[in-house]
């Protein structure tokens, strides 16, 4: 009897056993055709993307998240189809879910962070940035992340704690001190922007950016006579800086001190390391709008000036020429036309004006020879 109930037994669990392995089997072989199909779906997904068919590649996608509904992968992929579709909103939805899956993917939450920057939610971005940094706390970028963020949602105080954290943990550098100016010109901080351009000018001394932005910024806000002072500052250091020269020259015009300007504009015109056609363009609007603040004793020393700096310059002569013609200094314009028909005898007007010039003179032989 114990006999025939043990082999019962042994019968019972030899067949329990293998109706287990063929449901096993099953299970494995339906796991098998899922991961399969799902690698086939997500392949055919890529490709429609990379062929820009949004609408079909959003379908596969979607369809890959039944077979697994637990896929970041699928969700930041249809988080950017979305984005593509110009649909911020949806792009949005997707990435939480991703995010909520995956928190620790900083590609994930940095693209999240985006869309958020997009749609201007910055509580929600710098909640997040707070847990990108947490994930990453040696990733100086992260940091200059959450002070943007600050400004642009007007919180200057915690901005500019933000990034004393950041010059505490990393130690001062140009980078962070260039964000910081601009984060006070977001928040129009004119004097604070100032002291943090004066402070790059005081550890890059050399630096002429810092001072081309410095005398701009106090342009903007009217502080010509600090702009001046920087200006005349910088040119101590480096005297052939062309931009600055020609920055405090609009600024003494600005002023009306006009034996500065004079001064200033002799130094430009001089400078043979100078843009001929910017000190040329110069000269030109001097002589048309500054004969009322000069007498023509300083206007023909500028001009003059201008010609020694560029002595094989027709446009020097012709310049001179016409200034002393318009102000019926015909002996001298004569002079400087003559030495223009030297340089380049093919202006089309040039023999015009020397013809003109010598019937009013009644230098018949010399009309004879220019005509010839």
């Amino acid at each position: 009897m114990r006999l025939l109930l043990t082999i019962f037994l042994l019968i019972s669990v030899f067949y329990s056993v293998l109706a287990q392995k063929e449901v096993d089997d099953f299970t494995l072989r339906k796991q098998q055709e899922e991961e399969i199909d799902y690698e086939s779906t997500i392949f055919d997904a890529f490709s429609q993307k990379i062929k820009g068919n949004i609408n079909e590649s959003l379908d596969l996608y979607l369809k890959c998240l039944k077979i697994n509904p637990s896929s970041s992968a699928c969700m930041y992929e249809i988080s950017q189809l979305f984005f593509l579709s110009n649909d911020v909103d949806a792009s949005i939805f997707w990435m939480e879910k991703a995010t909520s899956i995956n928190p620790q993917n900083e590609w994930y939450n940095l693209f999240l962070l985006d869309l958020y920057k997009q749609k201007k939610n910055f509580s929600k971005g710098i909640g997040l940035c707070k847990k990108i940094i947490k994930n990453n706390p040696e990733n100086i970028l992260n940091y200059y992340e959450l002070a943007i963020l600050y400004t642009n949602s007007l919180d200057k105080s915690k901005a500019f704690s933000q990034y004393k954290i950041i010059e505490k943990k990393f130690g001062y550098n140009v980078d962070l001190y260039e964000q910081m100016y601009s984060s006070y010109l977001y928040l129009k901080d004119y004097n604070n922007a100032r002291k943090i351009l004066q402070s790059l000018i005081d550890k890059n001394p050399n630096e002429e950016t810092y001072y081309s932005d410095l005398l701009q910024l106090c342009k903007n806000y009217k502080d010509v006579n600090y702009s001046i002072s920087i200006a005349e500052q910088y040119l101590k250091l480096n005297p052939v800086s062309e931009v600055v020269n020609f920055e405090l020259l609009k600024m003494y015009f600005i002023i009306k001190d006009t034996d500065k300007i004079f001064n200033q504009l002799n130094k430009i015109l001089l400078n043979k390391n100078f843009d001929v056609k910017n000190k040329f363009n110069l000269l030109n609007n001097v002589l048309k709008d500054s004969l009322n603040d000069f007498n023509l004793t300083k206007i023909d020393t500028l001009s003059s000036n201008f010609v020694i700096s560029n002595p094989s310059d027709f446009e020097s002569h012709l310049i001179r020429a016409q200034f002393f013609y318009s102000n019926n200094k015909i002996d001298s314009a004569l002079s400087e036309y003559y030495k223009v028909y030297k340089i380049n005898k093919t202006l089309p007007d040039l023999y015009d004006k020397l013809i003109e010039i010598e019937l009013k003179n009644q230098n018949w032989k010399q009309v004879n020879i220019v005509c010839k």
